[in-house]
């Protein structure tokens, strides 16, 4: 109003018996504690996505009712909901430019993000844990680089057969992955400054632990129709310190292709994304153990390269 430009909002969404608190959004990246989950599971394969009020300190009591409900705060809720699925459900081609432009943006925030990671896992390192943690850096980079191109990808779901759009999404495609060894090169010039020396080589296939060279062999995939999948799922015992996100993340890697090596690397990734402290310690072994219990319960198949 000072700048003499007109208000951008309407007015604001607020409920007369609600309260008048601010609506403090943060996106959690890997969240099953909620009704999407059975979207997001691989064995269905539908994005999905949840707005969670947290903390609700009634949940699942007897004290659970509609009169313990912020008003103001679900009516946000329904209003940004009904705003997003109206807007992606009559997105086509004209919408796609912004929206891909919002998705790389994104991305580019995000995969900064990835890179104050990485630097952040190196220098917490011990120095004879730095090696180790160079090389977790450098995946952490090279899977959210991965990740965002894909997000990037999905964006051709409302474009058709137009061919101006899909060049377009084709080309901030190619400049989130061309982020890669400006990321990778950023890493090592900062463990050379940290440490005074050259970052480690990437290990070759002979330098990988006896483990990690015997899940590199095994590639898993389904072994069960979605039902049988999902029914014996529910008798998979969990593997001791393993998130279960991440457990539920580790099944969720598996399409036949990916080797117990491919999908450890990936969730480990996931798990440095934020923390030990929110998603724990993801190791070989765990997801090894994990994907053998799938084996075992008959859920998952392996065949060995």
């Amino acid at each position: 109003g000072q700048a003499g430009t007109e208000q951008p909002f309407s007015k604001a969404i607020l409920s007369h018996l609600g309260g008048r608190e601010r609506y403090g959004v943060e996106i959690v990246p890997y969240f099953d504690s909620t009704d999407h989950l059975v979207f997001n599971d691989s064995i269905v394969g539908v994005p999905g996505v949840t707005w969670t009020n947290w903390p609700d300190e009634y949940i699942h009591s007897s004290d659970d009712d509609l009169w313990q409900i912020d008003r103001t705060q679900l009516q946000r809720n329904a209003f940004t909901v009904a705003a997003v699925a109206v807007y992606l459900a009559n997105a086509g081609p004209a919408e796609v430019p912004a929206l891909v432009s919002q998705v790389a943006s994104g991305a580019a925030r995000r995969l900064d993000g990835a890179l104050q990671t990485s630097i952040h896992l190196i220098a917490a390192a011990s120095p004879d844990r730095r090696p180790a943690a160079y090389f977790d850096a450098q995946n952490l980079v090279t899977t959210s680089v991965w990740r965002e191109a894909l997000a990037i990808d999905s964006v051709r779901a409302f474009s058709a057969s137009e061919t101006k759009v899909s060049s377009l999404i084709t080309e901030l495609k190619r400049w989130v992955e061309g982020r890669q060894p400006g990321l990778l090169a950023d890493i090592g010039k900062f463990y050379k400054v940290l440490t005074g020396t050259d970052p480690p080589a990437a290990p070759d296939a002979a330098a990988l632990s006896a483990k990690e060279q015997e899940m590199a062999k095994k590639i898993p995939e389904l072994g069960a129709t979605a039902a049988d999948y999902i029914h014996k799922r529910e008798d998979l015992e969990p593997v001791e310190g393993l998130h279960t996100l991440m457990r539920f993340e580790v099944l969720n890697f598996v399409d036949g292709h990916r080797s117990y090596l491919d999908i450890y690397r990936a969730v480990r990734a996931e798990a440095q994304s934020a923390g030990a402290w929110y998603y724990g310690e993801v190791s070989p072994e765990k997801v090894a153990a994990t994907l053998d219990g799938a084996v075992q319960a008959g859920m998952l198949k392996v065949r060995v390269q």
